[in-house]
């Protein structure tokens, strides 16, 4: 038994331009070609990926950095009241926490940013691939 073969209609050419469509009438190629006409619209995923959405790994970069000076002049600040103060213990701890939390919210935000910048980039990827598998010539 024969093994299925595509419906007549017009294919990408797999032996021939790129760019160029050939007929399969079910059976065999014919000489039959047209051009793939390109309505496809500019796709603006092109530009290299370091110069899409430079504005949100800055502001990733930002807030990583910013949560760290936090740290270090925060913590610094917690150390200098909790030794200036009767309740120095109880300021230590408290003041710790904030900072910690402050410092945890601000790295979780530039991560998340990231992620979903990492998301992007392998959604548009796929599409890409989906794309050029539906387009790909069928032997």
């Amino acid at each position: 038994m024969e093994g299925h073969k595509p419906h007549a209609g017009w294919y990408l050419d797999p032996h021939g331009q790129p760019g160029m469509k050939r007929y399969w009438d079910g059976e065999q190629w014919t000489d039959q070609y047209r051009e793939v006409p390109d309505s496809s619209p500019p796709e603006p995923s092109l530009q290299a990926p370091e110069r899409r959405y430079a504005s949100l790994r800055t502001i990733a970069g930002i807030y990583q950095v910013l949560a760290w000076v936090i740290a270090g002049i925060g913590g610094i600040g917690v150390i200098v009241s909790a030794t200036s103060t009767d309740n120095g213990g109880l300021v230590l701890i408290v003041g710790a926490i904030y900072v910690f939390f402050i410092v945890l919210s601000m790295l979780a935000f530039a991560a998340f940013i990231r992620l979903m910048l990492s998301v992007e980039e392998s959604t548009r990827t796929t599409a890409r691939a989906v794309v050029a598998m539906r387009d790909a010539p069928v032997s």
